[in-house]
């Protein structure tokens, strides 16, 4: 079993890579990937033999990177690069992304003012922007009456307001992401590969995902797609795989694993039942 999509407090997580590592050694994981968002910093911390050590299967290199397709934003996973002539690459740059973050921020709680939100202004970026606001606006039970949305878990709470085109706090994200075809060009110098992740996430036009993915597969060079994932139902992940297999394309899967931030996914098995075969990363180098 594997699972080559997971995050730590690097990026939109909670566990460090001890913890990781320590719960994929005893799950007997035979290969993992740490994909935080746009960093690939625990790839420096796993020079370290004391931490490396404390793994005995294989860690394929990863990352996880905000891009568009179609006029929609997505996320695609880039896999056994070089993390080296990958590291100082602008597709990483943790500074860029914390920057972005902070006007994000700074949307949320001019938007949190006007609606007459109660939480303290002096809020700082410690994972993303729609996460630490909620973090902090939850604290006060009379913002739920002001912002039913805020009855939501924190990643449905990103959706439904910085991704949601009628939300008074949707930001146009458009303006700070690369070009998906950029993207693929530097993962594959790098001697990468590039896989769309999690499909079903989207708010794709009248649901038709396939005809998306077909667009997706004509257009750019991606090598591949997460055909498994922690709320993907049996009958998705068969008709991805088919997908995948029809147009030559590579097969991957991880549970999205981010710690206290996704109550109710483990690491390895998801909501309880994913179990990602190991013959699916014949792709690895």
């Amino acid at each position: 079993m594997i699972d080559l999509h997971i995050h730590t407090n690097n990026s939109s997580g909670t566990d460090k890579i001890e913890d990781i590592l320590n719960k994929a050694e005893k799950l007997k994981l035979s290969a993992i990937s740490i994909t935080d968002n746009e960093n690939i910093k625990v790839y420096e911390d796993l020079k370290n033999p004391r931490i490396r050590n404390l793994y005995s299967g294989n860690i394929i290199t990863g990352t996880e990177i905000k891009t568009m397709f179609d006029n929609i934003v997505i996320d695609i996973l880039a896999y056994d690069f070089d993390y080296e002539k990958l590291k100082d690459s602008s597709i990483v740059d943790s500074e860029r992304i914390r920057l972005a973050q902070y006007e994000y921020l700074y949307n949320y709680i001019k938007i949190g003012k006007k609606l007459g939100l109660k939480f303290n202004e002096d809020i700082k970026i410690k994972t993303y922007a729609s996460q630490d606001f909620y973090d902090e606006v939850i604290k006060y039970k009379e913002n739920f009456d002001i912002l039913p949305e805020l009855k939501e878990k924190n990643e449905k709470f990103f959706k439904v307001t910085q991704r949601n085109k009628k939300s008074p706090f949707y930001i146009d994200e458009s303006i700070d992401i690369f070009n998906i075809n950029y993207i693929i060009n530097e993962i594959h110098k790098c001697g990468g590969k590039v896989f769309l992740a999690h499909l079903y996430q989207y708010d794709v036009p009248n649901n038709d995902y396939v005809e998306f993915v077909m667009n997706l597969f004509k257009t750019t060079k991606i090598d591949g797609i997460e055909c498994y994932y922690n709320n993907f139902t049996k009958g998705q992940i068969q008709l991805l795989i088919s997908l995948a297999k029809e147009n030559d394309k590579l097969i991957c899967g991880g549970s999205g694993y981010h710690g206290r931030y996704r109550e109710g996914i483990e690491l390895g098995v998801g909501i309880g039942d994913l179990n990602i075969p190991d013959d699916i990363i014949n792709w690895v180098k």
